[in-house]
């Protein structure tokens, strides 16, 4: 899903269907749009991780990824944020 810049920060329920060409599914996705202030922006980092599906990252990865960052990073449990995941826009191959 891509969205515009300027959406405002809370919560969404968005109508997604997919389909294959034969069958169609419709469910609604439950949407959190979070606001990032500009120590966060700037304290940011980016992790690319190329071996993995984002979807893969996200259902078998991301709960164990962020702890370990927590651990080491010494913060408490809301200060690490995986704010996007996705293909890289600039090349099939690769993968965030």
């Amino acid at each position: 899903m891509v969205c515009c810049s300027g959406l405002d920060v809370g919560e969404y329920i968005v109508n997604v269907s997919v389909t294959d060409g034969q069958f169609t599914r419709y469910a609604d996705v439950r949407l959190v749009v979070e606001g990032i202030s500009q120590d966060a922006v700037d304290s940011s980092v980016v992790v690319r991780l190329d071996s993995l599906s984002p979807e893969e990252f996200v259902s078998h990865h991301m709960n164990s990824f962020v702890l370990a960052l927590q651990s080491e990073l010494h913060v408490r449990n809301t200060a690490v944020k995986v704010l996007t995941t996705g293909h890289r826009l600039n090349s099939s191959s690769s993968r965030v």
